[in-house]
């Protein structure tokens, strides 16, 4: 029942043997070098600046849960809001299929699908940077599939094939399970086949949401001018702060220097 792609450098990342205190210098790179070895930096969910994101337009105002899986082990877990056009999502840390940690929470994404823009927000950096899409999406071809309705997430939806259409001409083709109820909230999405496909799945929803200003970087950020830079001031901060927490304790927590809240 319902509730009311970026490409990152990486070479400023491997930054080592930044000298510091409590321990030799061989074993502050080292302890660096794993933090970066596992960092993954962030990557703008495909439900938000890609052809899906489309799909999530029409709609005043929603909430919900989203998980997106992209082949063995590679997923995006957190909560999208939506109102309008505008999508945002926080999300939670990563983990690959062993379920080690790779990246601490506190990014978020905003996007506006009608503009083609939006932000990556780091909150223990208090820092945004824009975010530009290199296509946009503009007409949505449902055609309802045969068969009885399926209950996915424990909800009873009814499975449909649709096409997502570019302005340059292209289309993406999904396999859309929406609920039955709600407005067709689409609840399970998915395209490609074999160790290709994704699925994206939301649960939970609900059709609230932040309000508007919420979908703005806060005043008080710093504001970078790439996702390079917010990526590269993020991971030097944190191997700064590691040298400094081994100083006082060997407790490193969640492996990144920073308490977990």
């Amino acid at each position: 029942m319902l509730r009311p792609g970026l490409a990152i450098s990486l070479s400023a990342i491997v930054a080592l043997g930044v000298a510091g205190g409590g321990c030799s210098t061989t074993e502050k790179a080292q302890e660096r070098w794993s933090f970066t070895e596992r960092f993954t930096p962030p990557q703008t969910p495909i439900f938000m600046n890609g052809p899906a994101a489309l799909m999530l337009t029409n709609w005043e105002t929603f909430s919900c849960h989203a998980i997106v899986a992209m082949g063995p082990g590679v997923t995006q877990e957190g909560e999208l809001f939506g109102r309008g056009s505008r999508l945002l999502f926080a999300e939670e840390p990563n983990r690959n299929t062993t379920g080690k940690r790779l990246r601490d929470g506190g990014f978020s994404f905003m996007w506006d699908v009608r503009e083609g823009k939006g932000f990556v927000l780091c909150d223990p950096l208090q820092g945004a940077a824009p975010l530009t899409g290199t296509r946009q999406f503009t007409n949505v071809a449902a055609q309802a599939l045969p068969g009885p309705p399926e209950k996915i997430e424990g909800i009873l939806c009814q499975k449909q094939s649709v096409v997502v259409t570019g302005t340059d001409g292209t289309a993406s083709t999904f396999q859309v399970w929406r609920a039955r109820e709600g407005g067709n909230f689409p609840i399970k999405l998915v395209s490609g086949e074999g160790a290709g496909a994704s699925t994206i799945t939301f649960s939970k929803v609900r059709f609230e949401a932040p309000p508007v200003e919420a979908f703005q970087p806060p005043d008080a950020f710093t504001k970078y001018a790439t996702l390079d830079s917010l990526v590269n001031e993020y991971v030097a901060r944190q191997q700064q702060l590691r040298g400094i927490r081994r100083t006082y304790s060997t407790d490193y927590g969640n492996g990144l220097g920073i308490t977990p809240r």
